[in-house]
């Protein structure tokens, strides 16, 4: 990905359910597009705060929905 040009990456270190990760993905995303400069950590951990906020069900809290993802490649206050 890097080869092809891709400057940050999102990804998962085990299996995620699907409504799960589109959730926090839409969530992501969204904060990146609303906060000039927020990076993708800022603003991947802000989708999680909000999964974990928003949960309506302890199935919901739990970190395997979460926990796994995490930003490879960008340097620490890159947007």
């Amino acid at each position: 990905f890097f080869y092809a040009g891709a400057r940050t990456l999102v990804v998962s270190h085990w299996d995620v359910s699907d409504d799960a990760t589109a959730t926090l993905m839409a969530d992501l995303f969204k904060f990146k597009a609303q906060s000039a400069g927020v990076g993708s950590l800022e603003a991947l951990q802000e989708a999680q705060l909000k999964m974990l906020t928003e949960a309506r069900t302890e199935g919901d809290r739990h970190p395997r929905r979460w926990a796994p993802f995490v930003v490879v490649g960008e340097a620490r206050g890159t947007p």
